[in-house]
């Protein structure tokens, strides 16, 4: 059987729970795929970057990667001429993906790409990082409108990108074109569906993380989109 490789953070990792994602491992043993968990907790996009590496020689023709990218600020290789964190933030993370396509090419590789939960808003990128995120290949972005939730922050470790307090336990998130994972759950799942145990764990629900990879990830290798 042909396999599909998962990277990425916790939000990944949640494969390790069979039993909790198991629509998931029978989706796609039905589409011809076994699935290799390579997910780990708190996993910098440098981190998974690596994985893939360590990981090339045993991924086959007919396998499929599916990378889940993670927090810009897990790990800092900034460079001299970055004009500000969040500026190297961005350039670093626009490397390591570009890296990781060039890696998929050269060994003939099928894959998907998104990311956990947005990490910069459209008005904090420059022109040059826009030009360069349009050649991101199999990237799905998730645009979501202006809404309200119930937690402040996708990530106990984000120090960006949360929500505005506008009541009691209630948060409002503006519009974004550059959202994940969490921001589909925020679009498409009931607020009480959405979350493992709010506020104080705001990663998705085993649920809500079901509902995404059946209904966003899988369809793409259905449709042969890749």
């Amino acid at each position: 059987m042909n396999k599909a490789w998962f990277y990425g953070c916790s939000f990944t990792d949640r494969l390790a729970a069979q039993m909790e994602t198991k629509p998931i491992y029978d989706s796609f043993r039905k589409e011809g795929y076994e699935i290799v968990n390579r997910g780990r907790m708190s996993a910098s996009n440098y981190y998974i970057y690596d994985r893939i590496n360590e990981d090339i020689d045993l991924i086959g023709e007919n396998d499929i990667v599916i990378v889940q990218w993670s927090a810009l600020t897990r790990e800092h290789r900034l460079k001299p001429s970055s004009k500000s964190l969040l500026d190297g933030l961005i350039e670093g993370f626009i490397d390591v993906v570009m890296e990781a396509q060039d890696r998929f090419k050269e060994n003939n590789i099928n894959f998907l790409q998104y990311i956990g939960w947005t990490q910069f808003m459209d008005s904090e990128l420059s022109d040059s990082h826009r030009s360069m995120i349009s050649k991101f290949k199999n990237f799905t972005w998730i645009e979501t409108p202006e809404l309200k939730d119930i937690i402040r922050s996708n990530c106990t470790m984000n120090i960006g990108n949360k929500g505005l307090i506008v009541g009691e336990g209630e948060y409002l998130w503006p519009a974004n074109n550059w959202g994940g994972l969490s921001e589909w759950v925020r679009n498409n799942i009931r607020v009480d569906d959405r979350y493992y145990d709010p506020p104080i764990d705001p990663h998705p629900s085993f649920y809500a993380f079901n509902k995404f990879i059946i209904e966003v990830i899988l369809p793409k290798l259905k449709k042969n989109m890749i």
